[in-house]
């Protein structure tokens, strides 16, 4: 019998709408009881370790509960809901609710942890007598430290006194602030829950520093000797290199160094011809000396230095010591393009007069034949094929011309014979350089670009040295041969004949057959047509003077152009019009002119002669002067020079300058010329910092044995003895021959000239027979006393022999005096000095003194 599906049907769905309502009453009361959830949506927990228990309500009974955090770093969270703050941020707590039927829902809850500061601190103030001084118109960025480092507190910057209108605070949440007013201003830093005035209100911690606002200065920073042939100035401000330099980069006397002999006596070295070159950002001098460096100098800074904006430098003078100990040393060996080319560098200029090379070797290890051909050992030793660089820092040796079996070996050899320019031999004597060539096959030289750089001249660059220009075609034209440049060997010049040149508009230059060093075999792109089309359209327009510097002291001019010139004779004249500088007008003056080598082809620097008189000379560059590659003319220009700026027309100043050994109060200033009395012997032409000077007499003025002018300084007002400057100005010469001194320096070493003076008398009791005369300060010389010991009504002389210590003249009595009996010491001879030379100031002649024993 078959069973009917359609009963059991039925009977399932009966059992489901019987069933349905139960299972609709359970989920509607889930729904309509409240859901669980956090107490709190989001929470704050101040500082690190810190709990927070997390509640939960409307638990479901029967469910299970999975907490999380977002950010670990921040805060972490317990089986049981109980946050630990970890570190400064944010987090998100979770927590997972599964209920009995499997159902889960996911509670969130947000994380703050605040880590306040307890310590703020301005970390990069340069305080200067308790301020912080910036210049008008400068920005300064301050910056802070917080403690504890991780604290999550911002920092609020403001004025926190003074005249608020000295400072303004660019940006208040980073310390950025620019100087508007002279004047005091106190700069506050606080560490607050925002970057705002509100919650800084709200702060206890915080720090302050004083800002000093002055108007803009510049100073020298730092002098240092560095080296044996080089000193280092540091500036605090750009510096105007017209102001240090001259045209030939030497260094101008508005920075001056004068030599100084040390506490033996020994006079510093010359350090002959100083050379000067600025840094980039013109803060940074250094000055090469063409000799050495080698004792005490004082370096002085004149007022007439300037800084990019104008503004003179604060005059100065700094005391520098060298003594060069340290040994020379091989700094670099280095190969040039061609890979034939060696260059040693040294540690500082050498003395090669006694050059010595030996000891040729290849170098272990790097090669399988350690033979070397005697034709690279000769060229190799011979110490003539080294040649000595101009600043004596480097060695240069062409090895291209060595056996072909040694390319490629590594050489070292022993250099001695040397030493520095204090005489400093190397550590060992000798010192280890390596030598090497490379001569391994390497790409042909590419072709980068053509050019027109002349109304004749082509020239090509290379991407590397050149060894054979090769040769260049215009289409249709002559065959021109390249022309390595002698300074650039990346540059090849090709010279186009007369109908080549008289081309206008783009032309098809072709160059092949070059030939690069150390190429491959197999590469033969030279040997193809490299095409290049090129601009033949000439420059048309004249070339332009741009600025003219004459040099008084060497006689030097210097002009600029736009563009690279030649000149049409090395050699010629100039028909000028003089005005003296006694104003007189004397036409027809001929200057001679000699042209002189220059590293720039737009700058040519002339040689003048025969400018014997002092003023300003006016003449006419006329056009045919100079021309450019192009064949333009300059222009005619009328120029005006002038050899006294800078030249020695101002009266010398004194040669000598010396303290009186027997009158510490004088000084003597011995001058060459003959000079103008009312000057000389004007107190306020002469200064020396923190000394009074009382008069100044000339006491010699001659005009074949020049003047003498004697300071008289107050007593006591150099009170200690060192290395002062004197400063002259405003002296005249005899007639104005010469112009007044305008700024002189010097630096001369004065003892104190405080007199020593007695203080008091001490009878010494456990030394029955001794009395002491005490005086201000250490003592010399020598003394004549008589005693005489006064006992009651009777009095007779003790014989004495005296001598001098430290402060004291010591009477030794050759007998003891009564007790309590009275000693009159009669001062006979007084010969008593400190140890400067200052005699005492005057004293009684009579001293009395108790003998209490």
């Amino acid at each position: 019998m078959k069973k009917k599906p359609g009963k059991k049907a039925a009977l399932i769905m009966m059992l489901a709408l019987l069933l349905a309502p139960i299972f609709w009453l359970q989920s509607t009361s889930e729904a309509l009881a409240a859901a669980p959830a956090f107490k709190e949506k989001s929470i704050e927990i101040i500082g690190v370790g810190e709990t927070y228990q997390l509640d939960i309500v409307n638990k479901v009974d029967g469910s299970k509960y999975k907490w999380s955090s977002s950010n670990t770093k921040v805060a972490r969270v317990s089986s049981k809901g109980v946050v630990t703050s970890v570190g400064k941020g944010s987090a998100t707590i979770r927590c997972v609710v599964t209920y009995s039927n499997n159902k889960t829902k996911t509670l969130t809850c947000k994380v703050k942890v605040i880590i306040p500061a307890t310590k703020i601190r301005i970390n990069n103030a340069n305080e200067v007598n308790g301020a912080h001084v910036l210049r008008l118109g400068e920005v300064y960025d301050f910056n802070r430290d917080i403690e504890p480092s991780n604290s999550s507190d911002k920092t609020y910057w403001s004025i926190g006194g003074g005249d608020p209108e000295c400072l303004k605070i660019l940006d208040s949440s980073k310390g950025k602030v620019q100087a508007i007013k002279t004047g005091y201003v106190v700069l506050k830093a606080t560490a607050a829950r925002t970057a705002t005035e509100e919650d800084a209100m709200k702060s206890i911690v915080d720090d302050a520093i004083i800002i000093r606002v002055v108007a803009p200065s510049a100073s020298v920073t730092s002098a240092e000797i560095v080296d044996s042939a080089q000193i280092k100035v540091v500036f605090d401000s750009p510096i105007d290199e017209s102001t240090v330099i001259g045209t030939d980069g030497s260094l101008l006397d508005t920075i001056t160094i004068t030599l100084k002999s040390n506490i033996k006596g020994v006079m510093a070295s010359d350090p002959g011809k100083l050379k000067a070159q600025l840094s980039d950002d013109k803060k940074t001098l250094i000055i090469t000396a063409s000799n050495r460096f080698d004792g005490e100098y004082v370096i002085n800074f004149s007022s007439n230095i300037k800084t990019t904006e104008g503004i003179a430098l604060t005059e100065d003078y700094k005391l520098m010591k060298y003594a060069d100990t340290v040994p020379p040393t091989i700094t670099d060996s280095v190969m040039d393009d061609t890979g034939m080319i060696v260059t040693i560098k040294f540690s500082e200029p050498i003395d090669f007069s006694g050059l010595k090379i030996s000891n040729l070797s290849v170098l272990p290890g790097q090669s399988t034949s350690t033979t070397i051909d005697p034709i690279t050992a000769s060229i190799i030793t011979n110490k003539n094929n080294y040649i000595v660089s101009d600043d004596k820092r480097s060695l240069t040796i062409n090895l291209s011309n060595i056996a072909y079996t040694d390319f490629n070996k590594i050489f070292t050899v022993a250099i001695s014979g040397i030493k520095d320019m204090a005489g400093n031999p190397p550590a060992n004597s000798y010192l280890i350089a390596y030598l090497r060539t490379d001569n391994t096959p390497k790409l042909q030289a590419k072709l980068i670009n053509i050019i027109r750089t002349g109304y004749y001249t082509l020239t090509a660059t290379f991407d590397r040295s050149i060894n054979y220009g090769g040769y260049a075609t215009i289409q249709g034209g002559s065959v021109m041969y390249g022309i390595v440049d002698e300074k650039d060997p990346k540059k090849v010049h090709y010279t186009m004949n007369e109908a080549d040149a008289a081309r206008t508009g783009v032309q098809t230059v072709m160059v092949t057959g070059w030939q690069a060093y150390n190429v491959k075999p197999d590469d033969t792109t030279s040997y193809q047509q490299h095409k290049r089309s090129v601009n033949f359209d000439v420059d048309k327009t004249n070339p332009v003077l741009l600025k003219e510097e004459f040099d008084a002291q060497t006689g030097i001019l210097t002009l600029t152009y736009n563009k690279e010139v030649t000149l049409s004779s090395n050699t010629g004249a100039f028909n000028a019009t003089l005005v003296t500088i006694n104003d007189e007008i004397r036409p027809n003056n001929i200057i001679n002119y000699t042209r002189l080598s220059s590293d720039d082809p737009k700058v040519i620097k002339l040689q003048l002669t025969n400018m014997t008189y002092y003023g300003n000379y006016t003449f006419t560059l006329d056009k045919f002067f100079v021309m450019d590659n192009f064949r333009n003319y300059g222009l005619e220009r009328t120029i005006t020079i002038s050899n006294t700026e800078g030249a020695n027309i101002e009266l010398p100043g004194p040669y000598l300058i010396t303290q009186s050994t027997t009158n510490l109060s004088e000084i003597y200033l011995e001058f060459a010329h003959m000079l103008d009395v009312a000057s000389a012997q004007n107190v306020a032409n002469y200064s020396i910092p923190g000394v009074t000077i009382l008069n100044a007499k000339l006491v010699k003025n001659t005009k074949d044995d020049g003047a003498t002018v004697v300071l008289t300084v107050a007593d006591g007002s150099i009170e200690i003895s060192l290395e002062r400057p004197i400063k002259i100005s405003g002296v005249k010469s005899y007639s104005g021959t010469y112009a007044p001194i305008s700024d002189f320096t010097a630096t001369v070493y004065l003892k104190d000239n405080k007199k020593p003076y007695y203080v008091t008398a001490i009878y010494d009791k456990n030394k029955m027979n001794e009395v002491r005369l005490r005086f201000s300060e250490e003592i010399t010389g020598s003394m004549v006393v008589k005693v005489t010991n006064q006992v009651g009504g009777y009095s007779y002389e003790i014989g004495n022999t005296v001598t001098v210590s430290g402060t004291d003249v010591i009477i030794t009595l050759l007998s003891t005096p009564g007790n309590n009996s009275r000693l009159r010491i009669d001062i006979i001879d007084n010969k008593i000095k400190d140890t400067s030379g200052n005699e005492t100031t005057p004293m009684n002649t009579q001293i009395h003194v108790v003998a209490s024993y």
